[in-house]
């Protein structure tokens, strides 16, 4: 069978049985589906292929060459599908050989989603390996499979067990573009034809790029494909006349994807060569097909495909109804814990008792962890629900939590939401439990919770109940992380916290092996007579000077000052990580103003011990000329209904001002322009003191619907993507002290005070002058003239 140019060729499948995988590979910039993937052969290492599988011909194929995708790799993976997709990305052609394809990016990825949805069996997994160009077309592919109404797209995307990179400009790449223009010169010389939308798309910061990155980092984040990056360690030699050019075609920062879950690898490889192999020794050929062979060995030894034969269409609906976008965004966005710390847990004594199930009877397995507000209780959590899940997960124990966020969307700090999230992963972790989620139509549930969400949330707990007092459908052994159940609706937060130890105990009776670690604030206080605990302030005061010396190390303070120091702060702090974080970085800042460790240790003493305190102290610390400004942006930052990106902020600093720019003309030409991120980030520090952050690596997947669809541009991924970075307080805590009303004297000046200040009124009204400013501007009068 000839490889068409365009389209789909099946180089491989096997002949003796179904396969249990699709593996398909998409091609990059003046790439093809042969000749990317394709090597000179080296004789004395291969022989000819053997003729008892079923392979691709082409008449590329009389030259002495290795095609792996149909070589080599069907000998690691037998049971796989192998094909490679194709499209015209020919950016320069002679004028004898007709024009170049004038399709953007987008148009050959619409074009492909048809091609594969066509050629694919139903729920059958497929992994993707992309080169260059590829990589932008497999993530639109991607995006468009996730907002179609077509159901054999929407299986694409369900179906994709991950996506493997070689040298993709993610973020684009001044280098593809630059050689682009090259290759015009060169072109033009020649009287050739180039392909200018496929050059723009590859320039750096445009925003399809941008836009494919964050549709990108939505649906990994959603769906849970693997996802691997490959770079090209070595430059790319272009012999163009007169001149001698030798650069990285993708730069590292382009190739990678600059997300946290990311395991980027370089290959000892330049553009071209990083995805052509001539024989199985090769070393790149190893580190890529390792990567094939772990995701295809996933689908082979484990349990895969009874569990796709057991979901069946109702099954599907009810995973679909308890998932939502935002179960795993808090968890995600909690920074990891510090150099050599949180490693005290697994020695102490609760700690081993609760996951060695020492004492089970006295205790049910239930174990909370308490402490104050800001000593690291969450960071803790994510540690330990992290390292459990990916030492206990391979033994069939099924790991589960949610992490709760009161800034959060509403299913982020209600008892909902847990239910939900428990419910989806508990049952994608062990199908048994699909018998009792069937219990109760979709339909049932879906009317229900929007009828009575309290009757909603009472039919989700007995479902949770059924299947942890019934040994035959429940897992072998579940472990359970709740976090900051505090944070959990105020009328919903002792119910569930009984509700976790009456199911722990249950569980014990059935014989179920049921293990639930909840953490929570001192306060309000949950009175759970059977359970284990651990009291933070016990626990954490090692770990606040190992984080102390490693930060004053940074500056090179003496040992011994340092320990007084160190000493200091840990006996201030009262065991709160946060107010420790808080007191370095204002001695980091002393010590780059040039202060001595005098001035220091007598500031340091003077710090207040209460956080609160501590909040207020750094406030009175802004410009008494910048205090309305600041109190604006903790309004935004604290009281904005939607998570706000950092690019929105550009904006909402500049009509915040006293007197704010009547045009964005205006504003661009003014002395507060913000030229860029940067810029604006250390504006939002300066002006909040550092109790604002811009925190990055989280995107929430977001829902389309016809209105906003309206405002996309033409085949644009998501109406309102940007910048994933967002900004907010940087702790609970913070939101609180403005909430109850503790900044008001410092931060407000034209209220008597007979006057009762409302943060949250005066914030809303405050917020809503500031749109209809920004409504108001010239712009706007003549986009509304235009139509």
């Amino acid at each position: 069978m000839h490889i068409a140019d365009s389209g789909i060729s099946v180089v491989y499948e096997p002949e003796l049985s179904e396969p249990v995988i699709d593996i398909a590979f998409i091609h990059g910039l003046q790439g093809h589906p042969f000749k990317t993937w394709a090597a000179v052969k080296v004789r004395s290492l291969f022989s000819r292929t053997k003729q008892n599988r079923k392979t691709a011909h082409v008449s590329s194929e009389q030259r002495p060459c290795v095609f792996w995708p149909r070589d080599l790799l069907p000998l690691q993976c037998p049971k796989a599908r192998i094909m490679v997709l194709g499209y015209d990305t020919i950016i320069a052609k002679h004028q004898f050989a007709g024009s170049a394809n004038k399709n953007s990016i987008f148009a050959h990825s619409r074009n492909l989603v048809n091609d594969l949805s066509r050629s694919r069996t139903p729920r059958k997994p497929i992994l993707f390996v992309v080169h260059s160009l590829g990589g932008i077309v497999i993530k639109e592919m991607l995006s468009i499979c996730s907002t179609s109404n077509n159901q054999a797209f929407g299986d694409i995307l369900k179906s994709t067990a991950g996506v493997i990179f070689l040298g993709t400009p993610h973020r684009g790449s001044s280098g593809v573009a630059g050689i682009g223009e090259i290759a015009r010169k060169a072109a033009s010389m020649l009287l050739m034809d180039t392909n200018p939308r496929i050059l723009d798309s590859l320039s750096l910061k445009n925003s399809d790029l941008e836009r494919c990155q964050e549709t990108f980092s939505s649906l990994w984040n959603k769906h849970g494909f693997q996802v691997k990056t490959f770079q090209e360690g070595l430059p790319l030699k272009l012999p163009i006349p007169g001149n001698a050019y030798t650069l990285k075609v993708v730069p590292d920062i382009s190739s990678c994807l600059g997300d946290s879950r990311e395991r980027a690898e370089i290959l000892d490889a330049d553009h071209r060569s990083m995805c052509r192999y001539a024989s199985a020794r090769d070393p790149n050929y190893r580190k890529v097909s390792d990567e094939v062979r772990s995701i295809y060995s996933g689908y082979i030894h484990d349990n895969h495909r009874e569990t796709m034969s057991r979901t069946t269409c109702v099954c599907q609906e009810i995973f679909d109804h308890f998932r939502f976008s935002e179960m795993r965004l808090r968890q995600l966005a909690i920074d990891p814990p510090a150099k050599n710390t949180c490693q005290w847990l697994p020695q102490s004594v609760a700690f081993t008792q609760w996951i060695e199930r020492k004492n089970v009877g006295v205790h049910f397995g239930l174990l909370q962890i308490i402490g104050k507000p800001g000593c690291g209780k969450s960071t803790l959590m994510k540690r330990l629900f992290e390292t459990t899940r990916s030492s206990l997960r391979a033994e069939g124990t099924c790991v589960a939590g949610f992490f709760f966020n009161s800034r959060g969307g509403e299913l982020e700090h209600c008892a909902r939401g847990l239910f939900r999230s428990l419910l989806f992963q508990v049952g994608i972790s062990h199908p048994a439990c699909l018998d009792s989620m069937q219990a109760y139509s979709v339909t049932e549930l879906s009317t229900m919770e929007r009828a009575n969400p309290r009757v909603y949330a009472r039919m989700l707990k007995s479902i949770l109940q059924e299947i942890f007092s019934n040994k035959s459908i429940a897992p072998q052994n579940t472990i359970l992380f709740i976090d900051a159940l505090d944070e959990c609706d105020h009328n919903e937060t002792s119910e569930t916290g009984h509700f976790f130890a009456e199911l722990a105990e249950s569980a014990y009776q059935a014989g179920v092996r049921l293990n639930v670690c909840i953490s929570r604030r001192e306060y309000p206080p949950i009175i759970i007579r059977k359970c284990l605990e651990i009291q933070m302030r016990d626990f954490n005061t090692e770990d606040i000077r190992r984080y102390i010396h490693e930060k004053l190390d940074l500056v090179e303070f003496e040992p011994s000052k340092a320990k007084i120091l160190a000493d200091l702060i840990t006996q201030r702090s009262n065991g709160i990580f946060l107010w420790v974080v808080l007191a370095v970085e204002g001695i980091l800042k002393d010590v780059e103003d040039g202060k001595n460790t005098k001035y220091i240790l007598k500031r340091t003493k003077r710090l207040p011990k209460a956080l609160e305190d501590l909040y207020a102290s750094m406030l009175k610390n802004i410009d008494p000329n910048n205090r309305q400004m600041a109190l604006r942006l903790f309004y935004w930052a604290i009281l904005a209904t939607g998570r706000l990106r950092l690019r929105e902020w550009h904006h909402i600093l500049a009509f915040i001002r006293e007197d704010p720019p009547s045009s964005l003309k205006d504003w661009k030409e003014s002395d507060y322009y913000t030229e860029n991120d940067s810029q604006l980030e250390r504006q939002i520090k300066s002006l909040s003191q550092g109790l604002v952050e811009v925190k990055g690596g989280v995107e929430v997947p977001e829902t389309i619907d016809d209105a906003e669809s309206m405002f996309a541009g033409a085949g644009s991924l998501d109406s309102t993507a940007g910048d994933t970075r967002v900004v907010q307080p940087i702790h609970e805590t913070v939101a609180e002290f403005f909430t109850k009303g503790h900044a008001d004297k410092i931060l407000t000046r034209k209220f008597q005070k007979t006057y009762m200040f409302d943060f949250t009124g005066e914030g809303h009204l405050s917020i809503m002058g500031s749109c209809l400013d920004y409504i108001n501007i010239r712009e706007f009068d003549d986009y509304v003239a235009a139509r």
